[in-house]
Formats: C-alpha cells, structure tokens, sequence
C-alpha cells in the first residue's frame, strides 16, 4: 500500500539574527506521511503564505508534480513503466550484466508509482539483495541454486549504478520524465576490492603448458589471450575472426563490461598462433573458439580449467582462501604488468577500465615498481654522513 501525506499545521520558527525582534522569523510548514514521516518543509514569510501552501503542494503532489511530471497523464507512471521507456530509447547500448541488473530493479519494484518513489525504498532494497545468499548456474537442472558466500559491497554497487543509469537518463534535460533521482541520493557501500589472488610467472608457464596438451585444441590459445590481454572470459570467448587484425595486431570488441567498445592489442605468441589455426583452416569464419557440438556458439572452457587446475593441484573448492577463478587470469594479467614497472593509468588502459577508481585496485601490486623507480630517479641526491 502507498504512504499518503498530509501538511501539519504551520508553526513559527523565530530568526536567529542577532537584535532580531520576537516577532521576526519564518513559518515552517511540514509535509509528512501516514507515519509521521519527515517528506518536506518549506518556510514562509506570512502564516497565511503557509497555509495555502499546504494543499496547493499535496494537490500537486497527487497529480505527479512533486516528482517532476511533464504532464499530468504520467502521473501514475510506475518504476516498471520507467525502465520500459529507458529499454526502448537508452536500453540498448547497456552490456548483458547492466540490462540484467536493470531488470531486477523492473522485478523488485517495479509497481511502485514514481511520484511514491523514495531512497529508503532504494536503500531497502540492497541491503536486503546483500543479505540474501549468493546464487550460481545449476548445470544439473538449468536453473540457479544457493551457496554459501556473502554477496560482495560491489555487487550491491553494481546493482545501485544500473538504477542511477535509468533516473539519470529520466532525468536528463531532453527526457525530462523526473526531477529528482532517488538512487542518486544512496551513497555506495565501501569496497575492500583490492584483488590478491592472481598466479605467478612459474604458475603461468605451467598453465600455459598443460594448455598446450589439453584435449580442447584451442585451450593454449584462449587462456594465452586471457593472460596476455587482460580481457574477461566471456570477451575473448565471442571473439571471432572477422574482429581481429593480423597485421595491425588487434582485436576489435565492440562493446565491453562498461558499455563501449574495446581494442585489444595482440602480442606477437598470440599472432603466431593464430596463424597457426588459420593455416590449417584457411576458409575459417565465424567464432574463434566455437563449441564442439555448435559453432554458432561460444566453447565452455570452464570443463578445461577445472581440468587444468587439477594438473596443477590448484583445484580448491570455492570458499577456500586458495580458490581461484578463471576471472582472476585477469587479475594475473594486472599484477605481471605492475610488477615490470606498469603504472596504475597504463594497466587500467589495457584492462579497459573506465575510471580510474576500478584500477586503484592493483596499487598495492605496483610498490616494488616504484620503490625501484624512487631509488633509480634520487640515486645521488644525497650526502655522505660521517660518522
């Protein structure tokens, strides 16, 4: 059931100007709602001022002013028809994860009226998604089932920046559905993001030469570009052919996790086996790792990377400090960089991170780099102390 609002009675709020006389001040009127919660105040010079205020506001409020209405008919627009007209215009240029974040939020609350629409709704929200447990793909069944981990602050982040997407276009002066952004006004959940597992070299020489071996033909090839790339799983896996550029060296993604396209710069081992595959296959198109069984489709390398790491005694079951993921082959790409003297701003360029926030993540990766580059640069400036 929706809250409904009522102005309290105007009361006198006297001026704090020092020498102001009794009678100097204000009259404060107090929106409020079936609970007596605080909704918004206004002050007015004149009582009488207050008074017409009061019902002028919640008659506006009714008609779907208050929140920002540019016609009456949209009064009764809910969160669900929102995020519809933001799918239609706005919708698609979001990746597979933020469209699927929006349509939670179409889920959650979607029957709620935007003139209704408030952060402790938002803020509800989230912290329930947070203490609900984590989900995962069921092979066995198609479907998701519950495991035992705590949802991470930058999963519950995520969420919240798919809903400021949605107000911020509503908002915007050529939309102009909204005035005001609820989600804007919920602050982040703090992020101790800063990523420790990743692989070392030795651990990655070995990788790379069990992929060499594995059944998959392919496998050497995509955990190669993993590592030597930096990119996500799922980018190099729907990788094809007509996107990269043997002689320019690149890889073209047309759209990434944040939304804009990507080039990928391609080292001369990935070249090479490349060439090797299309040797082989000179009429090759479509995917560069497709299924065995569709090629229309992407490869399920996760079967390989389980088998590898049982190669390589790494196999941990998840919630195990020592579990690694095949994501952290990212993480792996971040550290072998920081750790040849790569700056934060040139490993957030390879990765593709959009700010500078999301990089700030390996800074702990690059202090030998720089206690190497401080030692190099002030080698000199000093003065012999005799002692």
């Amino acid at each position: 059931m929706e809250p409904t609002y009522r102005a309290k009675p105007p009361h006198f709020v006297p001026s704090k100007r020092t020498g102001a006389k009794k009678n100097e001040g204000t009259w404060r009127v107090e929106i409020v709602d079936s609970d007596g919660k605080f909704h918004k105040s206004k002050s007015f010079k004149t009582k009488a001022a207050a008074n017409q205020w009061g019902p002028e506001y919640l008659a506006d409020m009714r008609r779907g002013i208050d929140s920002g209405m540019t016609d009456i008919r949209d009064a009764q627009l809910t969160v669900a028809g929102l995020i519809a007209k933001y799918n239609d215009d706005a919708g698609k240029l979001d990746n597979v994860q933020r469209s699927r974040d929006i349509q939670w939020w179409k889920d959650a609350h979607g029957h709620y009226q935007l003139v209704h629409y408030r952060p402790e709704h938002v803020l509800k929200a989230l912290k329930d998604y947070q203490a609900s447990p984590c989900e995962i793909f069921d092979r066995a069944t198609g479907g998701t089932k519950a495991i035992e981990r705590k949802r991470s602050p930058a999963s519950r982040n995520r969420k919240l920046a798919a809903l400021r997407a949605v107000f911020k276009w509503a908002t915007s002066p050529e939309i102009n559905l909204v005035s005001v952004s609820p989600a804007h006004k919920v602050k982040n959940a703090p992020e101790n993001n800063e990523r420790k597992k990743f692989l070392n070299r030795e651990q990655v020489i070995q990788l790379l030469t069990l992929a060499r071996d594995d059944e998959w033909s392919r496998a050497y090839l995509f955990f190669l570009g993993l590592i030597h790339t930096g990119a996500r799983r799922n980018e190099w896996l729907s990788m094809t052919w007509q996107r990269i550029n043997l002689d320019e060296a690149t890889a073209y993604l047309p759209t990434s996790k944040n939304g804009e396209p990507r080039i990928l710069p391609l080292t001369p081992d990935i070249i090479a086996e490349l060439k090797r595959i299309r040797a082989s296959k000179p009429q090759i198109a479509g995917l560069v790792f497709p299924s065995l069984m569709d090629d229309t489709k992407p490869y399920d390398a996760r079967r390989c990377w389980k088998r590898l790491l049982v190669s390589m005694d790494m196999d941990y079951p998840m919630g195990d400090q020592r579990y690694i993921r095949m994501h952290d082959l990212r993480h792996t790409a971040a550290s072998l960089l920081a750790g040849r003297g790569a700056s934060l701003t040139q490993v957030g360029e390879v990765l593709g991170h959009k700010s500078v926030q999301s990089t700030k993540r390996y800074s702990h990766l690059c202090v030998n780099a720089k206690k190497e580059l401080v030692a190099s640069v002030m080698a000199g400036l000093s003065l012999e102390v005799a002692i």
